[in-house]
């Protein structure tokens, strides 16, 4: 699994280029962002991957894998929050309330459609592999309140899918209310996103909320960016000073987090501020990564469902090489294909709709 994790090193290094802030105003643009997203949805998918092998199995030379993929844990998941937060705030900064007024159907709405269609396909293939879930089972996976059957099997991770749409709908909700104060909306959607917190706190497992923060932290960021960036620059010794600190920073943190979830949440923001300074110098151009940006919610769902369905040919502790390409060019597969169907019914039914409405 080492090898496979410098193999990923590798991608991100072909096709870099280290380039100084002034020359990158679009550290934060899609495409940079894409080749970020890509970076860390693979080393999601290898690190549930792994999960299908037994720990007696691993060699000495996959143990530097597992003690990477156990010291970052959740905060694989922070850029991806951070990023939305980033992305949402920035497009109302810039478009406004053209851009609330679609936000509903554009964003939630389809989100909401792909998860629903997701989980009717991890249920239509589960069924005939003997899938025993519970009609109640199947019901609370439609909402996101449940799984269906072996998390190993048909797990798709439904507790990001229901935050992050928690999170966009507080966003619009936030910025509707602030009728077109910036900084008002980023408050109120502060001060909501910190109860969605406490609540998931008192109510989940902390994996629904450890990361959550690093949302609002996007949001905040897309905010200051201009000030941020003109204060970087006019001093050229600021960003080797900001770049230790955020890495001294999340270094010292990591120490405590294991033992507090408010220091695990803090660190989540400090460690996606870490990876938007790496951004700032080293833009990522490598085609494969920047597939697989385009592609995280099939990539991130369908993961579990790939290696399930591989698994019952393959074993992992036998044969993981012929495992990890054989579930890697499934989930691939099938990613590509829902891409390619389920948005376009959603833009289709949702055409129909406005067909209706002006009939």
């Amino acid at each position: 699994m080492t090898v496979v994790f410098f193999i990923l090193v590798l991608l991100v290094l072909l096709g870099a280029k280290i380039t100084p802030l002034h020359s990158q105003p679009s550290y934060l643009g899609y495409q940079q962002t894409l080749g970020v997203k890509g970076l860390f949805i693979a080393l999601i998918v290898l690190s549930h991957f792994s999960a299908y092998r037994d720990d007696a199995s691993w060699s000495q030379f996959d143990h530097i894998f597992v003690f990477i993929r156990t010291y970052l844990g959740q905060m694989t998941v922070a850029p991806f929050l951070f990023l939305s937060g980033y992305g949402v705030t920035l497009s109302i900064i810039k478009k406004g309330k053209a851009y609330l007024d679609t936000m509903a159907v554009k964003r939630i709405g389809l989100v909401m459609f792909q998860f629903l269609c997701m989980v009717a396909l991890n249920w239509a293939i589960s069924l005939p592999l003997g899938n025993q879930a519970s009609l109640q089972q199947v019901l609370y996976s439609f909402v996101g309140a449940a799984e269906m059957g072996d998390n190993r099997w048909y797990g798709y991770s439904n507790w990001y899918i229901v935050v992050i749409v928690l999170l966009y709908a507080l966003t619009w909700l936030s910025f509707l209310w602030a009728k077109g104060d910036i900084r008002k909306g980023c408050i109120a959607l502060t001060v909501s996103a910190f109860l969605l917190t406490l609540y998931l706190g008192w109510t989940k497992l902390d994996y629904w909320h450890n990361t959550l923060p690093a949302y609002i932290g996007g949001g905040w960021f897309a905010v200051y960016q201009p000030s941020i960036d003109a204060w970087m620059e006019k001093v050229k010794s600021r960003f080797p000073l900001v770049l230790a600190i955020l890495t001294a920073s999340y270094l010292i943190l990591h120490e405590f987090q294991r033992n507090s979830v408010w220091v695990y949440r803090i660190n989540s923001i400090v460690f996606a501020f870490l990876v938007v300074a790496v951004c700032t110098r080293i833009q990522i151009r490598n085609p494969l990564l920047c597939y697989c940006g385009k592609h995280v919610f099939s990539l991130y769902t369908l993961q579990r469902l790939a290696a399930g369905l591989v698994y019952g040919i393959w074993n992992p502790n036998e044969n993981y090489s012929a495992f990890i390409v054989a579930s890697s060019v499934l989930l691939v597969a099938m990613s590509a294909a829902f891409d390619a169907v389920v948005p376009r019914i959603y833009r289709w039914l949702q055409k129909k709709m406005m067909v209706q409405q002006t009939v």
